[in-house]
């Protein structure tokens, strides 16, 4: 019994190991924060996921994800260490990706929309 119980342990130790060493670090997710003032954004029942927007970052493409119609949006990229900015356009339920720099610094994204500016900040 003390074989077997060691042998699990031992599967499991390893397999955690295995499983570290998986993770794409390259992957970041980008917080973005609603709105302090503005009138809220329409409910729907079919609205899942709590966040409006969702965003990562991987291999030099942010990706965006409007989760709700916040209606036309303007987003801003902006690497505060090197000044370099990226902006877009969408309407609508959408998904925009953004091939940036992927130089290292903080970034901001700002994304103005007819619900109000929702802003992240991430680190490369």
């Amino acid at each position: 019994m003390k074989r077997l119980f060691f042998t699990l342990v031992a599967l499991l130790l390893a397999s955690a190991s295995f499983a570290n060493a998986a993770i794409d670090s390259s992957l970041v997710v980008v917080p973005i924060n609603r709105p302090v003032l503005g009138p809220k954004p329409p409910i729907r029942p079919k609205q899942i996921v709590g966040d409006d927007i969702t965003a990562q970052y991987y291999n030099g493409v942010l990706t965006i994800d409007f989760n709700i119609d916040l209606g036309t949006a303007d987003i801003v990229v902006t690497n505060l260490t090197t000044g370099e900015a990226w902006s877009d356009t969408t309407s609508g339920l959408s998904s925009v990706a953004m091939l940036l720099s992927g130089d290292g610094g903080y970034y901001t994204v700002e994304i103005a929309t007819d619900y109000g500016t929702y802003s992240g900040v991430f680190e490369l």
